[in-house]
């Protein structure tokens, strides 16, 4: 006897998902890290930083598997928020006279082929 299959597609899968992580985000719900940074701090969800970072997947999978609070070495890139610039998939502009090797770093950490340039 044949069984039928039925295929179930979801069209809007990407926008969903983007406008719920902007929910998330917008309202501080299920935040479940802390990153510290110069005195500043932001509450983040672990899995959109390790989606979007090899940097921060490494951090949490081997030094804060258990911990809810991190400290970045100084010049991170969190002039801007995380949720400035992983969830909506965003440009973030950072002032070049900050600190050029800053700049020049995030590459080398972020661990992704994403450009990294001049905002013209």
């Amino acid at each position: 006897m044949d069984s039928q299959k039925f295929c179930l597609k979801w069209d809007w899968f990407q926008d969903s998902v983007t406008s719920v992580f902007d929910q998330l985000c917008s309202g501080g719900e299920l935040l479940d890290v802390t990153l510290c940074c110069e005195g500043q701090r932001v509450w983040a969800h672990r899995m959109m930083l390790s989606a979007c970072s090899l940097y921060f997947r490494e951090l949490l999978k081997r030094k804060l598997k258990e911990s809810v609070a991190a400290r970045l070495p100084k010049g991170t890139y969190l002039h801007q928020t995380p949720s400035r610039y992983i969830f909506p998939g965003a440009e973030v502009l950072v002032d070049p006279d900050d600190s050029d090797s800053d700049r020049d770093s995030l590459g080398s950490e972020r661990g992704s082929d994403d450009e990294v340039s001049y905002c013209e």
